[in-house]
């Protein structure tokens, strides 16, 4: 709970209560404690104004209302820049205010400013499919999630920065759709691993040094997969990979059932339920304590982190499986914080 409301909160407050919303319900959407919310109540049904605490400095720019129809404008229109926002209001309400002003109005309905996060761009279909199997997945015993090997590949690439952006949120949609930017595979400068872990710990990495095809993937599963496992001390395992079409290939798919493999049904677009991804941003961390490396020294240090990663924090990131299947799921399919 916050120590200090603003005013422009306790009108939010009192909207939430017009609409409907129980007092409990208000004091957890605005994140404040219920006395509050049955204060700002008995005023709303005496009639008495929330009223503000005035003090001798210099006078407002905007009235509460025109406050309140900036936060409507803004809700309306907040895809925009708050320069836009800002000319835009000016020209239909006939006033004189900075875009400054404007975004301090704005974070003192509680809305928060920071750089839209980049997520993969989510098809309907596949938002459905991360809901059933997210589902799915939190019926799994931590018995046989430990036998799952979960498997990935990861580029290290080099981009140009395209200019920082922000978006304005309130706490806790940080993950909305509307709050993220979609990203979709490309092409560039990189170095691309494979790598595996299970809660036995990590499996070998290796470096793809060729175009990688079905057929090069399933050479590398054939020289790698049955060895980690057997370096881990799994005798039986569950293979989780991505829906890549080369991971999906007829070609890669016969070998797996040729071999026996079990396979887990995954959804697609769903980095954030593999625990992996977690490994992959502790390497790209420790990488940046060294600076500029040459390729060769590159990938030293990738298999000096990797081999030297505990168990126990191996162990971590496996267990957060079924948090992230939580994640998936209360987002209805959508993206997560992971």
């Amino acid at each position: 709970m916050t120590n200090h409301i603003t005013y422009e909160v306790k009108v939010l407050i009192e909207d939430d209560l017009i609409s409907g919303l129980s007092q409990r319900e208000a004091a957890l959407k605005r994140k404040v404690s219920k006395t509050l919310v049955c204060n700002i109540n008995k005023k709303l049904k005496n009639g008495t104004p929330l009223g503000k605490k005035f003090g001798s400095g210099q006078p407002e720019i905007l009235s509460d209302e025109l406050k309140r129809q900036l936060f409507l404008f803004y809700d309306k229109n907040h895809k925009e820049s708050c320069l836009k926002i800002t000319q835009k209001f000016v020209e239909k309400f006939n006033v004189q205010i900075s875009r400054q002003t404007v975004s301090r109005i704005l974070s003192d309905f509680g809305l928060v400013t920071a750089k839209p996060v980049k997520k993969p761009l989510l098809r309907p279909i596949n938002i459905e499919k991360r809901l059933n199997l997210s589902e799915k997945f939190l019926g799994i015993s931590h018995v046989t999630l430990k036998t799952i090997i979960f498997t990935d590949e990861c580029k290290f690439n080099l981009f140009n920065s395209d200019g920082i952006k922000y978006v304005r949120y309130f706490s806790g949609q940080r993950y909305k759709p509307e709050n993220t930017i979609p990203t979709i595979k490309h092409g560039g400068i990189s170095i691309m691993i494979w790598g595996c872990i299970s809660y036995a710990g990590v499996g070998r990495i290796v470096f793809i040094e060729e175009t990688m095809t079905a057929a090069v993937y399933k050479q590398l599963l054939a020289n790698n997969l049955r060895q980690s496992a057997c370096e881990m001390g799994l005798e039986e395992f569950i293979l989780m990979q991505d829906n890549d079409p080369k991971h999906t290939s007829r070609l890669v798919s016969n070998w797996l059932d040729e071999k026996e493999i079990q396979v887990l049904d995954w959804p697609p677009q769903s980095p954030d339920l593999n625990p992996i991804e977690a490994v992959w941003a502790l390497v790209k961390c420790k990488l940046a304590q060294f600076g500029k490396l040459k390729k060769d020294e590159l990938k030293e240090k990738i298999k000096e982190i990797w081999y030297n990663i505990p168990v126990n924090l191996i162990q971590k990131y496996v267990n957060s499986f079924q948090k992230r299947c939580l994640e998936v799921y209360k987002a209805k399919g959508y993206n997560t914080k992971y």
